[in-house]
């Protein structure tokens, strides 16, 4: 829940690259604790806004999840 409040307040002040870090910072806490769905989510949603090592943290949770071809293949596909 903090990382969701820390999310919004930084929306509500203009600070977009510091609401990409709590969604990141969230998607990695996702996939520690195997929820995987949610993790997915936060992660299309920081992949949308740019930020950095979004696409990575991506693959790692697909990876994660059993998809390994499709981790492989988001990673082949932020090289292009």
């Amino acid at each position: 829940p903090l990382l969701s409040v820390r999310r919004q307040l930084a929306l509500l002040l203009g600070d977009a690259p510091g609401a990409g870090v709590c969604l990141l910072q969230y998607a990695k806490l996702c996939r520690t604790m195997g929820h995987f769905e949610s993790g997915a989510t936060a992660t299309l949603q920081a992949v949308a806004a740019s930020v950095p090592g979004a696409t990575l943290e991506r693959a790692k949770l697909l990876w994660h999840s059993g998809h390994e071809n499709r981790a492989l293949a988001e990673l082949q596909a932020a090289r292009r």
